[in-house]
Parts: structure tokens; sequence; C-alpha cells
């Protein structure tokens, strides 16, 4: 089994829904490579762009493109609890993850970009 590939967003920037860009960016490296898993990765404060009321309707065409080439959206959950958001807060396509399998899978990536 091929390494993931890894687009990590770790920070937060409240006038922009900085989301848009590493899913673009995910789902061009899941078209180029079909054979590796691409995983959207969301810790610290860049959490706070999975979460519901961030996203705007518009949003919603990539998280759908997305999805269609199986890129999946990971947050991990101590970054939820150091925030204090709940799970229920976040888009329904978003997986929380353990911190130990968030940053096992982040850290055995073969590539890893980071916003």
């Amino acid at each position: 089994m091929s390494r993931p590939v890894v687009v990590t967003l770790s920070h937060f920037s409240p006038s922009t829904p900085s989301l848009v860009a590493p899913l673009r960016v995910a789902i061009g490296l899941a078209s180029a490579y079909r054979r590796q898993t691409v995983t959207v990765m969301l810790c610290d404060e860049g959490v706070l762009h999975a979460l519901k009321e961030r996203n705007p309707g518009w949003v919603e065409r990539y998280l759908t493109s997305a999805k269609a080439h199986r890129v999946e959206l990971w947050v991990d959950q101590p970054s939820l609890e150091s925030l204090g958001v709940a799970a229920d807060q976040l888009h329904p396509s978003v997986q929380v993850k353990e911190g130990d399998e968030f940053w096992e899978v982040r850290s055995g990536s073969s590539l890893n970009l980071s916003f």
C-alpha cells in the first residue's frame, strides 16, 4: 500500500474561508495521483475552518468534489478539545480522529503540504 498524501491546515484567518485552497490542492493531487490516498488534515486553529457556520454554500461544491475524488477531511480530537469545539459543530463531511491516528498518518505521509 502506498503512503498517503497529506494537505495540512493549521492556521485560521477569520477574513477568508481558507478551506477552499487546501481542498483545491487536494482534489488536484487526487486527480494526478489516483493510487494514493489524499487527506486534508485540520489541526490547531485550522479546525475552525471545518465549522458548519464557516462554510458558505459555495464551499459545498469543493467538499462535494473532494468526496468524489475520495479526498478525506480530518480534524484531530485534541485540537477540538483545546478550542472547546464539539464534533456536532463541524461540517458533516469531516471525520474526527484521535491524536495518535491523526499524527501517525501525517508523519508517515509521502508528501505533506502545509497551509
